[in-house]
């Protein structure tokens, strides 16, 4: 874990400080972990541990976070699986080019 200035959090100590800061604690000191929770999640799924500990961070129930997740998972899939397109895949590749020669990209009318 990390805190929101990048210095180490144990889970413990993470554990400790939100039970001794709730409204801080759901007011995003720990907003940057909650996001790499996030992103894990989507990869590997959650533990029962970080879900309690999701949820203690955010002020919510263990209900809410696995619901809020799967939520958040299902949009992220379906928003990958738009941009996986072939198409785009090419304009991406030759926008990047562009890019590289430190041209504008054309105007399109």
């Amino acid at each position: 874990m990390r805190s929101h200035s990048g210095e180490p959090a144990h889970k413990t100590c993470a554990e400790s400080w939100i039970a001794a800061n709730p409204t801080e604690a759901r007011l995003g000191r720990f907003a940057s972990d909650i996001q790499l929770v996030g992103i894990a999640a989507r990869g590997r799924g959650l533990a029962p541990d970080e879900v309690a500990l999701v949820a203690r961070m955010t002020g919510t129930t263990p209900e809410a976070v696995i619901r809020e997740y799967k939520r958040d998972n299902t949009a992220w899939a379906q928003k990958q699986a738009a941009l996986d397109q072939p198409d785009l895949a090419r304009l991406d590749t030759h926008l990047d080019e562009i890019a590289r020669q430190g041209q504008d990209p054309p105007c399109i009318p």
